[in-house]
């Protein structure tokens, strides 16, 4: 009998059409939550979540489960009073609805911490990691997806009331990507531009560093990697993602050449 794939595949086809699409508009959403937690965490509020959204999946997401040749283990560690619990559940059903191939289990942290437990050793899941959370799994491969990245902050009336609301669900698309993260086995690189006084991934000083965000990023699976436009060589084209977080002095006409480069590429 023919032994399983390690990892669970896409068609050729497939794998070319979604999956840039796919981690790029991720990546996007995770670099967006992550920075709003950033400025959360420096200026502590009160938060509200807005009325959820719509759960049917987008035409991406369904071509991504279509394609899924093994199962894709997926565990929702959450307390069921958590106000993100019922749109995360309700999503991860339609996942479960549209393929046979996502196998979900809701594990309730409140009522049953011995299974949270259980699971968290199986899955090899940080004892420190937060409490309410989404595990993928293929074999030995392992996506979490904490509830802070779920949702974007509206700020509009943070001044007046000390108050910022939940107002965008972004569940599918980190929830997509770590699918096809766990599928695929490859890890995603992310450049940060240096040479111009950015914000650099490496410093750690105060309100200029960028160290807690990088950070943040390299916890979720990213390869993070300065990038200097110095020289002759032209940017990487396997770079999912480029930052270049505040240069202070301008770039000169080769260097916007590379970046032009790089982003038609």
């Amino acid at each position: 009998m023919e032994e399983p794939s390690k990892f669970a595949s896409f068609s050729p086809t497939i794998r070319r059409a979604i999956s840039r699409r796919v981690l790029l508009a991720a990546l996007m959403a995770i670099v967006c939550v992550l920075l709003v937690n950033m400025l959360a965490l420096r200026n502590p509020a009160k938060f509200a979540l807005a009325q959820s959204a719509d759960h049917s999946l987008s035409p991406l997401t369904k071509k991504v489960l279509g394609s899924l040749t093994n199962d894709v283990r997926v565990v929702a560690l959450f307390d069921t009073q958590s106000d993100l619990f019922e749109p995360v559940r309700n999503l991860l059903v339609e996942y479960e609805r549209v393929s046979s191939r996502v196998k979900l289990e809701l594990v309730d942290l409140a009522r049953d911490p011995a299974r949270a437990e259980a699971v968290q050793q199986e899955l090899r899941s940080p004892a420190n990691a937060p409490g309410n959370r989404v595990l993928f799994a293929v074999n030995e491969r392992v996506k979490a997806v904490n509830d802070s990245e779920l949702s974007i902050l509206d700020f509009s009336e943070f001044m007046e009331k000390r108050e910022a609301r939940r107002t965008h669900f972004v569940g599918e698309q980190l929830f997509t990507s770590a699918i096809v993260a766990v599928t695929e086995g490859k890890q995603t690189k992310i450049g940060f531009v240096t040479g111009h006084g950015e914000h650099r991934a490496s410093d750690q000083g105060g309100q200029w560093g960028y160290s807690k965000f990088a950070l943040m990023l390299q916890q979720k699976g990213f390869l993070m990697q300065e990038v200097s436009l110095a020289g002759t060589n032209s940017i990487p084209a396997n770079y999912s993602l480029l930052i270049t977080a505040g240069p202070r002095t301008p770039y000169s006409p080769a260097e916007l050449a590379k970046l032009r480069e790089y982003l038609g590429s």
